[in-house]
């Protein structure tokens, strides 16, 4: 999986969004503590990993990545890709039902094995910027 990242890291940075799902991604305070400062909360959101996401033709419902392989049809190229493909959100019962992500009083929680049978849920805390910070 590393090898397939690496050659195509360009693919996620400018792939289309999807218009099937409405991405509706959880949230979960944090606090930001020092010592001259105390400490505050700061609301931030989560995003599951790409890598769990359909991608999938523009318009369409054809798979852009089928069985570890990119379809060369709608992938000759990183280029091609990012026009022909696009990556699709994920809706709240999504998050739940599908990748094993819940929401708690303190946080939430990551089910290893979903009961949709996908293992791992990787979800990324964001701030509003471009800033991410892994949360596995």
């Amino acid at each position: 999986m590393v090898v397939i990242l690496s050659n195509f890291s360009s693919f996620a940075v400018a792939q289309q969004a999807g218009e099937v799902t409405l991405e509706e991604s959880p949230s979960m305070s944090l606090q930001t503590c020092s010592n001259s400062d105390g400490c505050r909360v700061e609301n931030a959101g989560l995003v599951l990993d790409a890598n769990w996401r359909w991608v999938h033709a523009v318009g369409g419902y054809n798979n852009c990545y089928v069985n570890g392989n990119w379809d060369p049809a709608l992938c000759p190229d990183p280029e091609t890709c990012q026009l022909n493909c696009a990556v699709e959100g994920v809706n709240a019962e999504g998050y739940k039902n599908t990748y094993g992500v819940h929401h708690e009083a303190d946080g939430v929680r990551l089910d290893f094995t979903s009961t949709g049978g996908n293992v791992g849920s990787r979800l990324y805390i964001t701030d509003g910027t471009k800033r991410t910070r892994c949360f596995a």
